[in-house]
């Protein structure tokens, strides 16, 4: 939530605290894998929101070596191309950003909202309305809140707020 409120450096610390509660060896080795790597996913959206590139470029390497050891996972797949348009944006590269993006699963709600601000940046308003729209007619459900997935909840609103 630091990050969504524009407080990189307080995110950057909240990060590194999460990391080293993950550490203790209290989760499973699956549930080490999936935290550790959504914290260098918030790694690279970070970097790319304060412009540090090398952040970003540090977090979509992780990735990519985790993704050469296991090529078959797909959530990994996702994230991977997710850091490598963040890094594409920390760059000051949206259309390169965009092409990666493109590429990360529909249900992957920050980087289809982050796909969107690359296209408004990039000049592509009619992709980036067509983008926001098709997000907010996916009125997502997940089976574990027995409603509306939470991230799909955050990320719609937001945009809702934004009109």
């Amino acid at each position: 939530m630091l990050h969504e409120a524009g407080r990189e450096v307080e995110a950057t610390k909240q990060l590194e605290q999460a990391r080293l509660r993950g550490s203790k060896g209290t989760l499973t080795g699956a549930e080490q894998n999936r935290l550790r790597r959504a914290g260098l996913v918030l790694q690279a959206r970070i970097g790319a929101a304060s412009s540090k590139p090398r952040d970003a470029e540090q977090a979509l390497a992780a990735l990519d070596g985790d993704l050469k050891a296991a090529p078959s996972n797909a959530d990994l797949r996702g994230m991977v191309h997710y850091a490598k348009g963040l890094v594409a944006l920390s760059h000051g590269d949206p259309r390169q950003a965009i092409e990666s993006f493109k590429l990360c699963p529909e249900t992957d709600y920050d980087c289809r909202r982050d796909l969107i601000s690359a296209q408004q940046q990039a000049g592509q308003a009619a992709a980036a309305a067509e983008t926001r729209s098709r997000l907010l007619r996916a009125n997502a459900r997940d089976n574990i809140h027995r409603g509306a997935d939470p991230a799909y909840l955050f990320v719609s609103s937001r945009l809702k707020a934004r009109k």
